[in-house]
């Protein structure tokens, strides 16, 4: 299983105030140990993913913990990535790991928190009440379409329509991604 661990990012807006300004992961040392995939060579291989934004407050909304011109970026990276990355863009962009539990609930209510459970396949649901109405209107039995239609409602059912999202709460997306995730401390850095 890959161990990583949430590196925090202050994003910030470059010149112009347009384009976000995320750090170049080219000036990270590269650890040469412990990477995700790849042989080592390039930062993408000490990272799982891409980012993770704070939804709730973007560069042009205002908190206390994010002023206008800025905005919380998570990218979950190997351990030894992300002692290298604190020790090169710390100062700039505040670098810091985030504790497991921390992490939890920034994503679970400020990357997520704006997406609902279950995801909707409404070509399928769409479909489905058509037939039911068409077949209804035809005086047809509807006694099979409406279990069928019952199952597409349940989002644990294999039946298409209404899924649920095991991505939607970070412990659903450690299980699907196959993580372990957390860090007592690196290089000194406790998580907060």
């Amino acid at each position: 299983m890959p161990h990583v661990v949430p590196l925090r990012i202050r994003i910030g807006l470059r010149p112009g105030g347009r384009e976000a300004d995320h750090p170049n992961w080219n000036v990270v040392p590269l650890p040469h140990v412990g990477q995700l995939h790849g042989d080592g060579t390039n930062p993408d291989d000490y990272v799982h993913g891409s980012w993770h934004y704070d939804s709730c407050c973007g560069h042009q909304d205002s908190t206390p913990d994010s002023p206008i011109g800025m905005q919380w970026g998570v990218r979950l990276v190997t351990p030894a990535f992300a002692q290298a990355a604190i020790a090169s863009l710390g100062a700039e962009y505040q670098a810091s790991i985030l504790s497991e539990a921390d992490w939890e609930a920034f994503y679970d209510n400020h990357c997520r928190g704006h997406m609902p459970e279950n995801r909707a396949n409404m070509p399928v649901l769409e479909a489905l009440k058509l037939e039911l109405d068409l077949r209804t209107a035809l005086g047809e039995d509807t006694t099979a379409l409406k279990a069928k239609i019952k199952k597409a409602l349940d989002p644990d059912d294999a039946e298409p329509g209404f899924r649920r999202d095991l991505e939607r709460h970070w412990q659903g997306f450690k299980k699907c991604h196959g993580l372990t995730c957390g860090v007592e401390a690196v290089n000194g850095q406790h998580p907060h």
